[in-house]
């Protein structure tokens, strides 16, 4: 049961089921799906909608985004918003092009198994390796601008974490009816649109779980200063677990922080490493991000004269595509599987 739950830890969700704009979104599904509007006839604008449902301008705007993204609704920039009908999907139909952009760097193999699932389903991928920009908004924009330009059927985005973000020029997208499902995300909180992402939270939870479970006293989180905010996601998840089963979070015991970069780079910084491991005078189960700071971990350690995994036990997050150190334990992100997920949703 373990193995089988640490496998796949990402959800699938489009508005947070608890929040105003969802609650907004299923009364407005039910007045369409009540015949209360009738082909062509213009909805409520979003002013009247924040009246009438006392709400927000935003809340109002994510509702009818995601009808509109669901092809339940048509939003037209100085005409309106009305109920979509046969002509609009066919006209949708004959614009929109066989062709779906994944914003993500592919291992040869993980690509060639991808355009096959895509080819089966009757479109092909064009794949864009957002990394290798380092992220740029500015290149992003213009890649985002393109895909709309091209009508290409949908997009599953990697965005950037810096500004400024294109979250306009997506809206932009959506309502032209391009399909928008987000595979990756990098603010601090999940993003408007569609998405199937990674559950960094719950994979933070479960690593920290998994080493109290195997007996280890002390548990530390393996960071660096200026992490991304899927680190600290990852983070938060192992500080919720430490909270839940012991006595809490103390920042010099249970959290080591690096200046960035990997060990073998900091010579210093491995000494620091080592002087926190040996300062543990019980057993230490470290939790890190990235399976190479896993196995950098547990070198480190087995220089100090720790067993591994009997005084150091360490877990890190990986792909199904990336080594795996045998030293140290995993929580493996399908991602293929969320791309896959994500084919089907366009």
């Amino acid at each position: 049961l373990m193995e089988a739950e640490l496998s796949k830890p990402y959800r699938r969700f489009q508005i947070k089921r608890c929040s105003r704009a969802y609650r907004l979104y299923i009364s407005l599904k039910s007045d369409i799906e009540q015949g209360l509007y009738t082909a062509r006839q213009q909805l409520p604008t979003l002013i009247e909608l924040c009246k009438k449902h006392d709400v927000s301008i935003n809340t109002a705007r994510k509702a009818v985004n995601m009808l509109v993204q669901e092809g339940c609704l048509v939003s037209k920039p100085k005409v309106g918003t009305y109920l979509r009908t046969n002509e609009d999907h066919a006209s949708d139909a004959a614009k929109s092009t066989d062709i779906i952009s994944i914003m993500c760097h592919f291992q040869p193999e993980d690509l060639m198994d991808l355009q096959q699932y895509a080819i089966a389903k009757g479109v092909m991928l064009c794949t864009i390796p957002s990394q290798i920009e380092h992220y740029n908004p500015q290149v992003e924009r213009q890649l985002l601008d393109s895909m709309l330009k091209n009508r290409h059927r949908g997009v599953l985005a990697n965005c950037t974490p810096f500004q400024p973000d294109n979250t306009g020029l997506i809206d932009e997208m959506l309502l032209a009816g391009v399909r928008v499902v987000h595979i990756n995300y990098h603010g601090p909180e999940v993003p408007r649109h569609s998405y199937i992402l990674p559950d960094y939270r719950k994979a933070g939870y479960m690593a920290a779980s998994h080493l109290m479970m195997g007996g280890y006293k002390r548990l530390a989180f393996v960071t660096h200063r200026g992490a991304w905010p899927s680190a600290n996601i990852f983070r938060a998840g192992f500080e919720e677990a430490v909270r839940d089963y012991r006595s809490g979070v103390n920042e010099r015991e249970n959290i080591f922080s690096r200046s960035g970069g990997f060990f073998e780079y900091s010579p210093g910084e491995v000494e620091e490493f080592k002087a926190f491991l040996l300062s543990s005078k019980e057993s230490i189960g470290l939790v890190t991000l990235r399976s190479g700071w896993g196995a950098q971990a547990a070198h480190a350690a087995q220089e100090c004269g720790l067993s591994v995994p009997r005084d150091v036990g360490i877990v890190s997050t990986t792909y199904p595509d990336q080594p795996e150190s045998k030293l140290t334990d995993h929580i493996a992100f399908d991602h293929i599987g969320i791309m896959k997920s994500a084919i089907d949703a366009i």
